[in-house]
């Protein structure tokens, strides 16, 4: 994060661009594939902005394109620029920012906008990379869903971006239509919530840029009351700030001609959704754990989305019953030392011969885990784990092998499996061990 306060020495110079609006297509191509790493139910992307390649989320829940964080050997330059603040989800009032024009973004060689827009945050603290796992750059909504019909394959891990012409528009044809309204540069849909024999019709964005299958905004019209049992729990992070809230399960979700009984829902506090663009009637968003059920087409133009279940349709609906929330933090140096032969070695006479092992050695730079948060009252809070641990092991499996995603499925395992964790204390290992279990 550190280098993108040297941007400022950048963003005051002029510089002239054969003016878009907005992505295009390269004219030899009627689509082109974009390859994509599902994270926690959410979409990176790799781009090129100004020539220097970045990791972004696509995030339909935003407008702008946001700049937040470079590695420490990368600089970019931006252009034209002024200082703007900006609010979102999250419990701050508001935070710097400065707004560039006249950038180009290229995507897979193919999908191109010469005349971007960037908004540059300057806020050292906003880095989304340690609960994701990989560094990320930043964050592309609207702009790249406006022209095209934009398909998001969640098991096949691609978005294909495909011309509007008569070939292409049968792709939807054995797909459910939903109708949509983009609303401020983001699309809403409604669907129906139903608990206690409440089934208000709700108007929610839709919001690939969020990992839970819906959110609730309480106390909106379309919302339904709080159930019980809940629980607190930390929900994720918005530009504002960190989002809290309460989790719990409903009766049933329907989206269209598609239900599901039983899922998790999770109702933000209302401190973290203070700065939320009042949309007419929005009561809360649908995200990626229901989006990934489905193979999505968006039609921005023509205010549809288009639907169609696929194989993760019928899996069930889980929730980090851990307590635990482990995040990244950087890396370190990890040495192997691996076993190259057991020769023979001649030792005195010729007749006589000892074995000797021959070694090398292996250096790696390996993720470093720590446990950033345990929720009150949890399996994991029960057993004695710590806010600041470091996490070595996990079911025997060191975590420096292992990635973020892979831990965090194994905290979203089914109740009643039992966890191991082996973690490091101001330098002493400690083992723990708790039993998964569901509290709603």
């Amino acid at each position: 994060m550190n280098k993108i306060l040297g941007l400022i020495l950048f963003i005051c110079s002029l510089v002239t661009v054969n003016a878009q609006r907005g992505f295009e297509l390269d004219s030899s191509k009627d689509k082109v594939v974009i390859p994509f790493k599902l994270i926690n139910n959410l979409i990176f992307i790799e781009l090129e902005l100004n020539g220097v390649e970045m990791t972004f989320l696509v995030d339909s829940g935003v407008e702008e394109t946001i700049l937040f964080g470079l590695e420490e050997n990368k600089e970019v330059e931006l252009y034209n620029a002024e200082k703007i603040s900006l609010r979102g989800l999250g419990s701050n009032d508001f935070i710097e920012a400065y707004k560039s024009t006249k950038n180009t973004i290229k995507i897979a060689n193919h999908y191109i906008d010469g005349a971007h827009t960037v908004l540059i945050v300057l806020d050292q603290g906003i880095n989304f990379s340690p609960l994701i796992g990989i560094p990320v750059n930043g964050i592309i909504g609207y702009k790249f869903f406006e022209n095209y019909l934009v398909g998001i394959d969640y098991q096949k891990s691609k978005i294909t971006v495909y011309e509007r012409s008569a070939k292409n528009a049968k792709i939807v044809d054995d797909y459910l239509p939903l109708t949509i309204t983009i609303e401020a540069g983001k699309p809403y849909v409604k669907a129906q919530l139903f608990h206690d024999d409440e089934s208000p019709w709700s108007k929610l964005l839709v919001d690939t840029g969020n990992s839970d299958a819906v959110w609730i905004f309480e106390n909106h019209k379309g919302a339904i009351a709080l159930p019980q049992p809940n629980f607190d729990d930390f929900l994720g992070r918005g530009f504002s700030g960190e989002i809290y809230g309460k989790r719990a399960k409903i009766d049933k979700f329907k989206l269209g001609d598609f239900s599901f009984s039983n899922p998790y829902a999770a109702f933000p506090d209302s401190l973290s959704i203070k700065n939320v663009n009042k949309v007419r009637e929005r009561s809360g968003s649908l995200g990626g754990e229901t989006l990934r059920r489905f193979n999505c087409i968006f039609d921005y133009k023509n205010n549809k989305i288009y639907i169609k279940k696929n194989d993760n349709y019928n899996d069930p609906f889980l929730y980090n019953m851990s307590g635990l929330e482990i995040h990244h933090s950087g890396t370190e140096w990890n040495t192997d030392r691996l076993l190259m032969s057991n020769p023979f070695v001649k030792s005195g006479d010729e007749s006589h011969y000892t074995e000797q092992s021959l070694y090398k050695y292996k250096f790696e730079l390996k993720p470093v885990f720590i446990v950033a948060a345990v929720r009150e009252g949890s399996p994991a809070d029960k057993a004695g784990i710590k806010v600041g641990d470091k996490v070595v092991k996990i079911n025997n499996k060191y975590a420096a092998s292992m990635t973020l995603q892979k831990i965090n499925s194994i905290l979203k395992e089914e109740e009643g499996k039992t966890v191991r964790i082996q973690v490091e204390r101001k330098d002493k290992i400690f083992n723990f061990k708790f039993v998964l279990k569901n509290i709603i």
